[in-house]
């Protein structure tokens, strides 16, 4: 039984693979020569990525490796102007599963990725932001927001462990700040843990893996932080306010999902 998931779980990251490459091979390279307006080809390269997502998902879904995941709260808390979608970075596939629900928003990719034969033409014709420390990164973004696109973050940097969330990195608090945009929370949580940091792709559960992504309230800053005067003091207090809120909200998913399994 477990070989038979293990060689589903290679065909569906097979074909996610493939499948990059027949993007960067076929349409963004007709993206690439068409007439168009850089903007409007980065819009039509997020579009088809999220359609491909979306196949993704159906693939594992239909490849009996996930539930159809559970969306909560997008049609209340996903708002029509460019914002920033915080969430928690549980396992390899959330930035497939949250980019397959948002309308159209980039994201901060690691370097060693941009860099990627396969995934790097992927990421740069669809406008993704790379890695890249200091004022540019906030440049970037703040792009990004002037365009009316929406950004995805993971705080933590890095897949969280089996220990669970990681520290919030203070990044996503600088850029905040850097361009007072609106944050968005999103819990993603999985059960059982699967495809962790420092887990190889093949060590899988042996069942299927329920996926749940609830998009919170608007973010507020609270009053003792918004008067701060020193900007570090700020970044470091957000982050830490982020951080434990993020705790807070997992254990109440965890709680409800414990008592949906008795």
């Amino acid at each position: 039984m477990m070989i038979s998931r293990i060689i589903r779980t290679g065909i569906a990251f097979g074909t996610f693979f493939v499948g990059a490459l027949v993007l960067v091979c076929g349409p963004f390279l007709f993206l690439q020569i068409i007439p168009f307006k850089k903007d409007k080809k980065e819009v039509y390269a997020r579009s088809m990525i999220r359609l491909s997502f979306r196949f993704f998902v159906a693939l594992m879904r239909g490849l009996g490796l996930i539930h159809k995941p559970i969306i909560k709260g997008i049609e209340t808390n996903i708002i029509g102007k460019s914002c920033i979608y915080v969430a928690n970075h549980p396992s390899l596939i959330d930035v497939v599963l949250l980019g397959s629900v948002l309308p159209d928003a980039t994201c901060i990719v690691k370097h060693a990725h941009w860099e990627n034969f396969f995934l790097g033409g992927v990421m740069k014709a669809a406008g993704y932001i790379p890695n890249i420390n200091g004022p540019q990164l906030l440049e970037e973004c703040q792009k990004a927001f002037d365009r009316g696109i929406s950004l995805m973050i993971f705080p933590e940097g890095t897949r969280s462990t089996k220990a669970g969330m990681g520290s919030f990195k203070r990044g996503t608090a600088r850029l905040l700040f850097g361009s007072e945009a609106t944050v968005i929370p999103v819990i993603i949580t999985c059960y059982p843990r699967t495809l962790m940091k420092h887990q190889k792709w093949y060590e899988i559960p042996g069942e299927k893996v329920k996926y749940s992504i609830h998009f919170m309230p608007q973010m507020e800053i609270p009053n003792s932080i918004e008067t701060e005067p020193q900007l570090p003091k700020k970044v470091r207090a957000f982050t830490k306010y982020m951080e434990e809120y993020f705790r807070e909200q997992i254990n109440i998913q965890k709680s409800s999902t414990s008592i949906n399994q008795r």
